[in-house]
């Protein structure tokens, strides 16, 4: 589905920035559990370059933008017992980002039940501040008892998040679990001159298993329900859907060798529901085909890979959330045979 200015063929963004960032983190391991207290700081200048260019007219525009930050935090978890563990957290937040000015305390509490020796519940609530980070990195701790805080949202937006998961091994080569989750986030739009916002809401439900039959195979599969919402009035005047859900379910089988060769095969199946305003919504259905060949050298230091992702070459419509995003990503699916090739290194 298309939506948006229906006169612009070529959009084009240049934004290099230039910055310092610096850390302290202190990490203490008690009796009843551990402790981590840190701060974090940064300074960075972006100068954004936006050239517009169609058969109507050209459009070339440049805007400047310092962002500054500042986070203290502290976190303990604690072990009630052999089956019960705390996360208890608090972190306080500045984002200046332009124009925009953030100053948040963001509260974090997570649990986490031994049900029994082979199963584990998991729950948390928690707010988190998305800070401007130098190569997407940092020494805050940025999950929950395995929720995670940050997302690419634009820098300075605030979210909420609740979640709940149970894992459970059924047998020593079966194991399964599921999570659901619920994200309401304050995502800026605009961080020049007065600052605009839209209140973007998240609801995600995944069931995962993983099986290996025999030692030499491994099977997966995850099915994930993810849909997101945004208030009706904010998507007309931005020209973006009010609601997207998307389901998927991949299905991979894997065989390896001694030798340190892997083959696999992902079998994936997609269902979308997209809604406009003002328009009738659309829906979509497709499966795709991909494969992978990999080989870990002996030492298992490098690993080498090469995937065929959409193998049969099938041609469909998807929409993701990348409007939403702070910096241009890959899409997840592409309506023509691709090829990624992946050299990884193990220390």
């Amino acid at each position: 589905m298309d939506f948006g200015v229906g006169c612009v063929s070529k959009f084009t963004v240049n934004a290099p920035s230039s910055g310092n960032q610096f850390e302290a983190q202190y990490l203490r391991s008690m009796s009843f559990g551990s402790l981590v207290a840190g701060i974090g700081g940064y300074r960075i200048l972006t100068t954004q370059e936006n050239l517009f260019s169609d058969p109507c007219q050209t459009l070339n525009n440049i805007l400047q933008a310092r962002d500054r930050g500042l986070s203290t935090y502290i976190a303990a978890i604690i072990s009630m017992s052999e089956t019960v563990r705390f996360h208890l957290g608090l972190s306080q937040d500045s984002v200046q980002v332009a124009n925009l000015k953030v100053s948040k305390t963001s509260p974090k509490i997570g649990v986490t039940f031994r049900l029994s020796p082979a199963t584990v519940l998991r729950a948390a609530a928690f707010r988190s501040v998305k800070p401007t980070l130098l190569a997407s990195q940092t020494l805050q701790p940025s999950h929950v008892v395995g929720f995670t805080e940050y997302f690419d949202d634009t820098n300075g937006s605030i979210s909420d998040s609740a979640a709940i998961a149970v894992d459970t091994n059924l047998r020593k080569d079966f194991f399964i679990g599921g999570e659901v989750g619920k994200r309401k986030t304050k995502f800026w739009l605009n961080v020049f001159n007065d600052p605009t916002f839209t209140k973007p809401e998240t609801t995600t439900a995944n069931v995962y298993f993983n099986w290996t039959p025999t030692t030499r195979t491994s099977v997966a599969a995850q099915y994930r329900r993810e849909e997101l919402t945004l208030p009706r009035q904010d998507a007309e005047e931005a020209g973006f859907p009010n609601k997207i859900r998307t389901e998927r379910l991949p299905i991979s089988i894997k065989y390896h060798l001694d030798s340190g060769f892997t083959a696999g095969l992902i079998l994936q199946w997609v269902r979308q529901r997209i809604e406009v305003p003002e328009q009738e919504h659309s829906n979509s259905s497709f499966s795709l085909v991909d494969a992978l060949l990999s080989y870990r050298l002996a030492g298992r230091r490098l690993t080498l890979s090469l995937e065929i992702r959409n193998l049969l070459d099938r041609r469909f419509a998807f929409q993701d959330t990348s409007f939403l995003a702070a910096e241009p990503v890959n899409p997840p699916f592409i309506p023509a045979r691709n090829f990624r090739a992946n050299l990884s290194f193990h220390f």
